[in-house]
């Protein structure tokens, strides 16, 4: 119990000693059946209110010092210390599986294997964000295969060589029958102006505000997507108000 608890509770700063190294400790155990905790000013705890001092000074389990230094929760850990101090031939049975074991001798072919699966992802981590640095013009199509496979695939050009710092502003003019013009992704007549919001406030979520700037490297989605745009005007608008449509004339409309 001891051992775990230096492993999951106290610093490891926190020295572990037997009684039978100091007459005091040793008569302090014997009267209370308890174990004994010596904190860093000399005093001296047994019981339940030892436990209280190793969750005290856990460098992880601290926060939970009040939650059991309560008064409902200190009485019933204090009535179980003692009922578990009375019954420790009992409590050494129920223990007994819980024996240290020393570490075992490593099985040669594991260590290889995972050295050998850890190297080959690191490898292949670097190998992949190496591809995504445009300036190097470096290819990998193996590793970057791979790392599709393994969705592993974040990209370092998000921050090197610097923070992105492209933007995107799109704006598609179309013009109509009766000869009036639009722009087509946020419906105004103000065509071919940066005056105002109007493309910002348009862009419903991240992903879509990626999209955009993915047109800008692919115009072909570009093409495709003005094309979409064009169908859902004129199907919005035909029937209902006349020569709304986009007119077809030349790349007016895809």
């Amino acid at each position: 119990m001891v051992r775990l608890l230096r492993t999951f509770m106290l610093p490891e700063t926190t020295q572990i000693r037997t009684t039978q190294s100091d007459p005091a400790i040793l008569d302090l155990m014997k009267k209370e059946n308890s174990w004994v905790v010596v904190n860093e000013e000399g005093e001296r705890f047994t019981r339940y209110e030892a436990f209280l001092q190793v969750v005290k000074n856990s460098p992880l389990f601290s926060f939970l010092y009040r939650f059991f230094a309560c008064t409902p929760v200190q009485y019933l850990g204090t009535r179980l210390y003692i009922w578990v101090s009375h019954h420790r031939s009992f409590m050494g049975k129920m223990s007994q599986f819980l024996i240290l074991l020393p570490s075992k001798r490593p099985v040669m072919t594991f260590k290889v294997a995972s050295f050998t699966i850890g190297t080959f992802i690191c490898v292949t981590l670097v190998m992949w964000n190496l591809t995504t640095i445009k300036k190097f013009h470096f290819r990998a199509p193996f590793f970057s295969q791979v790392t599709r496979w393994l969705h592993l695939y974040q990209e370092w050009n998000m921050f090197s060589p610097h923070p992105k710092t492209d933007t995107v502003w799109l704006e598609i003019p179309i013009e109509l029958e009766d000869g009036s013009e639009w722009e087509l992704l946020t419906q105004s007549q103000d065509i071919y102006s940066i005056k105002n919001m109007d493309f910002v406030k348009s862009i419903p979520s991240e992903h879509w505000r990626k999209f955009y700037l993915n047109i800008t490297d692919r115009l072909d989605y570009g093409r495709y997507y003005a094309s979409y745009l064009c169908r859902k005007w004129n199907n919005l608008h035909e029937g209902f108000v006349p020569n709304k449509k986009i007119k077809e004339d030349g790349d007016q409309c895809f």
